[in-house]
């Protein structure tokens, strides 16, 4: 599976921005993306892989990243990447899915995206 460049650089942003179980937990909380395929608990930067690809999965992408910009506001070098980030979905979106389309889900689920 390719990880799209996009989410790899916002995954290691929040993963240095937001480390413990309770801040993924409350963003991903805010977002209204489920902890279900999330570890919370697990290393912040596999938590945060996990909880990238669910928001994808579960088209809470926007969100999540609406949910990490109010915590903040004025961090210039976190609002970049979350264009960046919000540029490569949308325009993943033109062409599909934007799940299937940055092909961050698990392998043999981007028939659910898909859908």
């Amino acid at each position: 599976m390719a990880w799209p460049p996009a989410l790899t650089d916002l995954r290691a942003a929040l993963e240095d921005m937001f480390a413990s179980p309770e801040l993924i937990g409350s963003i991903l909380d805010d977002a209204g993306v489920p902890r279900a395929g999330v570890n919370v608990h697990s290393a912040p930067r596999e938590a945060w892989h996990a909880a990238l690809a669910e928001a994808v999965r579960h088209h809470r992408l926007e969100p999540l990243i609406a949910a990490v910009r109010r915590q903040y506001p004025t961090n210039i070098q976190l609002g970049e990447t979350c264009d960046r980030c919000l540029k490569a979905a949308g325009e993943a979106s033109q062409v599909g899915s934007v799940g299937a389309s940055l092909d961050c889900a698990p392998r043999g689920d981007k028939a659910s995206l898909a859908q």
